[in-house]
């Protein structure tokens, strides 16, 4: 979930990523692809974390996604997305 102020997204009970691969949370916007952003997690051992997304990057954005990607993120998504929230 989004917090009030929409610059931290909180997860929960979410399995870690797959081995070589880290979460990365992505901004879209409507008839927009995905835009990367440099939010890069693991979860703790209860599957959880609090990742910051810069603040006003949020403007327009109508979901965040996460996906696993590799070690350091990348510039467009290699993988479906495992959370989808509404940022409106």
């Amino acid at each position: 979930m989004l917090s009030d102020d929409a610059t931290k997204l909180r997860v929960s009970n979410m399995p870690p990523p797959p081995s070589g691969k880290v979460y990365q949370v992505w901004l879209k916007r409507p008839s927009q692809p995905p835009a990367p952003t440099t939010a890069l997690f693991r979860v703790d051992a209860k599957g959880g974390a609090d990742v910051e997304v810069q603040r006003g990057r949020l403007k327009g954005v109508d979901q965040v996604l996460v996906t696993a990607e590799p070690d350091g993120g990348s510039m467009k998504p290699t993988s479906d997305p495992v959370i989808v929230a509404s940022a409106a």
